[in-house]
């Protein structure tokens, strides 16, 4: 049936220009044929020449990607260019990225909030997300800690995790919204809701709620600066990651690093490396916490409020 679909597509596909798209697609996944990434460029190239709008956004992937051609930051941009002005949501938002990162432009975050608007407008959720945290920033817009709740509850009831993470963040603190602690755990919990998602989001929550505090961008390239510095730390952090964790976070919280120091509580509270040991998690989170290190304070705070729920039963 497929090979049957993919003969009738390759018939069609000097005439038709939804039917280039399609075939460059059957090469690109391996539906009915080889994958072949090449062929699946050169199809998806004749249908972005003749406007179809899909496929002038999948060369652009192609194009910054370097899937069935040679990877090239500029031709991506400019084949994001076209179909963002046509309306594709997809293409705005990357054409966002490429302006907010200096992806084969120029760095301009003015355009770049700009295009994140055009793509959330269009309820695409990773965009929602980004103009979310331009509110909760201030960066080349007016500080709107209102909107910047909205907007990051859009995307976290769609099921962004960081989103969900960064509005358990304001819902402990009361930005854009009123404090509720049942709802900060409520949406601690979503984020976390599944085994995979809990270790690599818990690990992001570092990223997350320490740039926001530290104005973002700048300030958190001094700290990678100072995590070279503390080289034999980091590579500790590094191992740790992927092979004897909760030795080498051991090894490294012991040298008072406290993103270790909440690595460590982790290891201790789920059982990674070490045997369960709630006493010990609670310990290094409250040292952590009293370091002003944030997701250990938050963390600190639903556990203490759970421990209180339960008393109450």
């Amino acid at each position: 049936m497929k090979l049957k679909l993919l003969n009738i597509i390759g018939s069609l596909q000097k005439k038709n220009v939804d039917a280039q798209f399609q075939l460059a697609r059957c090469y690109r996944f391996g539906i009915g044929v080889e994958k072949d990434e090449t062929k699946a460029f050169e199809y998806c190239k004749l249908s972005a020449e003749k406007e179809c709008v899909n496929a002038q956004f999948q060369l652009g992937e192609c194009y910054r990607l370097g899937k069935g051609i040679e990877k090239d930051e500029i031709k991506a941009f400019e084949s994001y260019k076209k179909p963002a002005e046509n309306g594709n949501e997809f293409a705005q938002y990357h054409l966002g990225q490429c302006y907010k990162f200096g992806i084969g432009i120029k760095k301009d975050e003015t355009k770049a909030l700009e295009y994140f608007k055009k793509s959330a407008e269009k309820e695409y959720v990773n965009a929602q997300f980004q103009l979310g945290l331009y509110y909760l920033q201030g960066k080349g817009i007016e500080k709107d800690e209102t909107k910047a709740f909205e907007y990051l509850k859009k995307s976290a009831e769609k099921g962004h995790n960081m989103a969900r993470i960064v509005l358990c963040y304001l819902y402990m603190n009361g930005e854009g919204t009123e404090k509720d602690l049942d709802k900060a755990i409520y949406w601690f919990n979503k984020a976390t809701e599944n085994k995979f998602a809990q270790y690599h989001q818990l690990l992001l929550l570092f990223l997350n709620f320490f740039i926001l505090s530290m104005k973002f961008v700048s300030l958190f390239i001094v700290l990678i600066y100072r995590f070279v510095i503390l080289g034999t730390i980091l590579v500790r952090i590094c191992l740790g990651q992927c092979y004897k964790a909760f030795e080498y976070f051991k090894k490294s919280a012991e040298k008072e690093y406290v993103d270790s120091q909440f690595q460590l509580c982790y290891c201790y509270h789920h059982g990674i490396g070490t045997n369960i040991n709630n006493v010990k998690a609670f310990e290094l989170y409250k040292i952590a916490a009293e370091k002003e290190y944030a997701p250990a304070q938050i963390i600190l705070a639903i556990y203490t409020k759970m421990a209180k729920e339960q008393k109450k039963i």
